[in-house]
């Protein structure tokens, strides 16, 4: 059985103000970091000893070997990352405040992750994955639009799974209800989504968590995780619709943690063999997921702060949870 876990759309390099300035106009210095919302899951796969890769593009700049290096050097496969002399790798300037949330500024006009080719995928870069994980970013410009397609179908026509992050941010929209519009239309395609509890509220328009989740898997979903920060999750498949707490952590940095949870939550649900219908599986999963994302959050920046499984299992150990 397949077990390879590829992640297609943004990798960028995160500058992050050093020190808790709150807004971005008022930081003195910034640190490069690796970053992406899929580069993050692919190595947050791979530190904890999955089979995980990388389809993206950046620059044929200083800040696409460094991309490259990093990713490598994690243990992600990157036979699909292409490399473009038409735009700068991506950039994405972060600011926190003093409760480890972010401010954003994109430098994408383009970038170099729109420019991702689907007639430059290699032929064989999917031949070992059970999951293909993506998030909007990529459907917001073209040609990456059409390269996610491409690979989704790929990945379809060869029996894999395919799972959605929303990840909506509002600058990278030419409007609220394109993002809408775009998520709506690849739904149909997803078998394991995410979403903030903010982007549930955007998709639905409901307040009631439970009605909106399932209003949403009514779409073609067939587990839903909603994140609810220091709350945890609630997951949901076609049985039942559960919550699972959160770890107590002390939030230093917020970034990365979303990427955390799914990348975690991808790697167990594969070593549990695909358990969309085992409800105390899911469970397990969501918990191991919950765990990962408590250790991130703890220390700065995303890529550094991913857990290995020693880290995530003494986590789990020194809250009395048995996995």
């Amino acid at each position: 059985m397949k077990k390879g876990i590829f992640c297609i759309g943004e990798a960028l390099v995160d500058f992050v103000a050093m020190g808790k300035s709150g807004r971005l106009l008022e930081a003195e210095a910034f640190k490069p970091c690796a970053g992406g919302a899929p580069a993050n899951v692919a190595v947050a796969i791979a530190r904890l000893g999955g089979d995980a890769g990388l389809v993206s593009c950046v620059g044929e700049d200083v800040w696409g070997d460094f991309l490259c290096e990093v990713f490598e050097r994690e243990g992600v496969d990157v036979r699909g990352i292409q490399r473009t002399d038409r735009a700068s790798t991506t950039q994405a300037f972060v600011s926190l405040d003093e409760d480890g949330d972010r401010d954003f500024s994109f430098v994408r006009c383009p970038g170099a992750d729109t420019l991702l080719d689907g007639t430059r995928l290699e032929s064989d870069c999917f031949d070992s994955c059970s999951i293909l994980h993506f998030g909007t970013f990529s459907l917001s410009s073209e040609p990456s639009r059409a390269a996610t397609l491409e690979a989704i179908r790929r990945v379809k026509e060869a029996a894999g799974l395919i799972s959605l992050d929303v990840n909506y941010r509002e600058g990278i929209w030419a409007s609220e209800d394109e993002a809408i519009r775009w998520v709506e239309s690849i739904l149909p395609l997803v078998d394991i989504l995410k979403v903030s509890l903010e982007e549930l509220r955007l998709l639905t328009g409901m307040e009631d968590r439970r009605a909106a989740v399932k209003r949403l898997m009514g779409k073609g979903p067939r587990i839903a995780l909603v994140s609810l920060d220091s709350e945890g999750c609630l997951c949901a498949n076609h049985l039942a619709r559960f919550d699972v707490s959160a770890f107590p952590a002390r939030c230093v940095d917020a970034t990365g943690a979303g990427d955390s949870f799914m990348g975690a939550f991808l790697h167990r649900f594969v070593e549990l063999e695909f358990p969309f219908d085992d409800v105390d599986k899911l469970e397990d999963a969501c918990t191991f997921a919950c765990a990962a994302a408590s250790v991130t959050v703890s220390g700065y920046g995303a890529i550094p702060s991913l857990p290995t499984r020693e880290e995530v299992l003494a986590k789990l150990s020194s809250e009395l949870v048995d996995l």
